[in-house]
């Protein structure tokens, strides 16, 4: 079975039976998957944070071995609630197979490393800084940048639980510290969470710190709820849809954000007009030369911020974020449809997909310029 299985995804050709493969082999891990996942959307953090603390110390050995994933085409496109929010956003709902979303703000000169090329004909980034490093290598790939990705996300939360928390909250430093992931975890002096909490609740009614769901575990929890005037809050895991959702209404309650890394809640903090302080950011070790560009980057943004000038963080919100790229609900729908009419005519092969775009840019031009004009540029 494993050696047909292995001469299949050898001459394969179509991402139609690529998905149907990586979906026999890995039925118990997606059936997994789905299970946990499902978990998490019956819990919201706000509300019942001890649920959500038990969720993950009874998942703990996965999370730990990284197996809380999904396994099939377009799966990557559900982290965050990204893709999800832009389909409610323009209205149409259509499949991610072919197409991929950064994740985030990836401040490095490589290609995205949840990207595989050969399976894919459009990525979606939030600011042009990526562009140039896709055509180099991959000229013929659709790109598209669409601004900051929570622009996309209506908040989770109606105005009336809003202001209940606000008149509960008061005046709100929000807090983000780096956070760990598949690959690494962050080690944290527990005493840290003190210390920055000490730094805002003079000025400050509350400190919410927000903690990424991999670094949630009980002594986080008691150390944080133990600090006076302070407390713990998430944006949830990160396959559920509400992320981005939630992280919205979370920077909308702030008066400022504060993080001790760049990355990027930065832009959305500033997307959503939020006062944004650099505290304690660590010293990276410099490892390689694409390790270095992105620490440069980082270090840019984060000079930028300390400066306080408003131009230098208009400057690199532009560069990176991209804040004149966010698209009106008409041109996002356009871009999906369009992409589904690739996928389409193409039936899934991938060495159609050059001349499949080819084709549809040249129809568009006659028949349809918003879509036209969209994808042309998207070659550029």
């Amino acid at each position: 079975m494993n050696n047909l299985i292995n001469k299949i995804r050898e001459h394969n050709n179509s991402l139609y039976v690529s998905n149907a493969v990586t979906r026999l082999t890995h039925i118990a891990k997606n059936k997994r998957y789905h299970q946990i996942r499902t978990l998490f959307e019956q819990n919201d953090p706000m509300f019942d944070f001890e649920g959500y603390l038990r969720i993950l110390e009874s998942i703990r050995p996965e999370l730990d071995a990284g197996e809380i994933r999904p396994h099939y085409a377009g799966c990557e496109n559900e982290a965050y609630g990204h893709y999800s929010a832009i389909q409610d956003y323009c209205g149409y709902k259509s499949s991610p197979i072919g197409m991929i979303m950064e994740h985030g703000v990836n401040f490095s000169v490589s290609l995205p490393s949840n990207v595989n090329m050969n399976e894919t004909f459009a990525l979606l980034f939030q600011s042009k800084y990526k562009n140039a490093i896709v055509h180099e290598k991959c000229p013929h790939k659709l790109t598209f940048c669409i601004g900051p990705y929570i622009h996309y996300a209506s908040p989770l939360y109606d105005a009336e639980q809003m202001n209940k928390w606000k008149k509960k909250y008061g005046k709100i430093a929000l807090i983000y510290l780096s956070h760990g992931t598949y690959q690494n975890n962050v080690l944290r002096n527990y005493d840290a969470y003190q210390e920055y909490a000490e730094m805002y609740t003079e000025k400050y009614d509350t400190v919410l710190f927000c903690v990424y769901w991999r670094d949630v575990n009980r002594k986080v929890y008691d150390t944080i709820q133990k600090i006076p005037k302070a407390k713990i809050v998430s944006a949830g895991f990160l396959y559920d849809p509400s992320f981005i959702r939630r992280t919205k209404s979370l920077m909308q309650m702030a008066d400022i954000v504060v993080v001790d890394e760049i990355g990027t809640s930065v832009g959305y903090a500033l997307y959503m007009n939020k006062k944004v302080e650099v505290v304690n950011t660590r010293d990276v070790r410099v490892m390689d030369s694409l390790t270095l560009a992105c620490v440069d980057n980082q270090k840019r943004v984060e000079n930028a911020l300390n400066s306080g000038e408003i131009e230098k963080i208009k400057a690199v919100y532009e560069e990176f974020w991209g804040a004149s790229c966010i698209k009106t609900r008409d041109e996002m729908r356009e871009i999906l449809e369009g992409l589904e009419e690739i996928r389409v005519r193409s039936k899934g092969k991938k060495d159609r997909f050059q001349e499949t775009v080819e084709e549809k840019i040249n129809e568009w031009q006659k028949k349809d310029q918003l879509k036209y004009q969209l994808f042309k540029s998207a070659l550029e």
